[in-house]
């Protein structure tokens, strides 16, 4: 018996390592459930995951327009200021959000920094936005915004030199008047 296989009842027991293996023919018999699993809950109620799925799905894609995105962004702003990031607000305060194709929502940033501020919470702000809007097929895209750096005129060489740009009669009067 010690290096035998017993063969009993379809299954292969092998007595040295306890494996079992169940035959593999189609067993035509219900499967059991355990009372204690999901799936005895959906057999019971004669639900399936399928189905839903497609429920939620259907529940959670409203279609939305802009008005309400700029009424729910406000909304998150509000909760924000009262939680005490006032940063945060007024970061989601500098653009209005722009709705685009397939949920996508695009929102303008100035610098790096208030990109990488906004990817910090860009998990709560869809949150919210998905529960507000009914639509959990959102996506936000924080977009570096393409203005100029104009570069300021700090110095006094610099600043005289902005102000002979834009009038060049001031170099006479400061010929003029011994100016230097």
């Amino acid at each position: 018996i010690n290096s035998k296989n017993i063969l009993k009842d379809n299954v292969l027991i092998k007595n040295k390592n306890y494996e079992m293996k169940v035959n593999e023919k189609h067993n035509p018999q219900k499967k059991r459930v355990s009372k204690f699993s999901l799936s005895s809950i959906f057999e019971k109620e004669n639900l399936s995951i399928k189905d839903m799925n497609s429920d939620i799905d259907s529940d959670l894609n409203n279609e939305f327009s802009s008005s309400d995105l700029e009424k729910s962004w406000n909304k998150f702003i509000n909760e924000k200021s009262k939680l005490g990031e006032q940063n945060i607000a007024s970061i989601l305060r500098l653009d209005k959000p722009k709705l685009k194709v397939n949920n996508l929502i695009k929102f303008k940033v100035p610098s790096k920094s208030i990109k990488n501020e906004l990817e910090s919470i860009k998990n709560d702000l869809l949150f919210f936005l998905s529960n507000d809007l009914k639509n959990q097929k959102l996506k936000i895209d924080f977009k570096l915004s393409e203005k100029t750096i104009t570069k300021k005129a700090y110095t006094f060489e610099e600043k005289y030199k902005k102000l002979l740009e834009i009038n060049p009669k001031i170099d006479n009067l400061k010929k003029e008047f011994g100016l230097d």
